[in-house]
């Protein structure tokens, strides 16, 4: 098994997937499954019965689930190639797991934290430390955890999808 800590800390996954139909064929079934993306704001004015939002094209497609109000949803996105390979469909699919939404919260919740901790040093509340550290580093392990399984969700979801084109 190959660890690398870069992918730990940047999830993201790598698919490959052969279908057995033309791409063509491939395309206009899989639009069935994606609607327009209108940008996050969006999401809640617009409705749609259609599992994902993006854009597809003969080349490739670049997908997201649909965001819905206080429902937690996967911050995945899938770019992917359609390639036709001898009359069969093959799709290198590479799934990140952040969008810019979450890519930022990722960003400023470890800022906050070594913020906090400097401030509590600077006013010698040492006593503070013995619970703050453990919290934050809990924390940020447990926003990790679950962006991983929504990451993980996402993937299986559009697999799904796929095999049953």
């Amino acid at each position: 098994m190959n660890f690398n800590l870069l992918n730990l800390s940047y999830l993201k996954t790598n698919l490959s997937l052969d279908l057995d139909i033309d791409k063509k064929i491939f395309i206009e079934k899989f639009q069935n499954y994606i609607d327009y993306d209108r940008g996050y704001f969006a999401d809640e004015l617009y409705s749609t019965k259609k599992p994902y939002l993006g854009k597809i094209d003969s080349d490739g497609f670049i997908i997201r689930k649909k965001r819905k109000f206080m429902i937690p949803t996967s911050p995945a996105n899938a770019d992917g190639k359609v390639l036709d390979i001898n009359g069969k469909t093959q799709l290198e699919i590479e799934i990140i797991a952040y969008d810019s939404f979450a890519g930022l919260g990722l960003i400023i919740a470890p800022i906050f934290f070594l913020i906090l901790i400097a401030t509590v040093i600077i006013n010698e509340a040492y006593p503070a430390l013995i619970l703050l550290i453990p919290f934050s580093i809990l924390f940020l392990l447990f926003q990790r955890f679950l962006v991983r399984n929504m990451m993980i969700s996402f993937k299986n979801g559009l697999m799904k999808n796929l095999t049953e084109l």
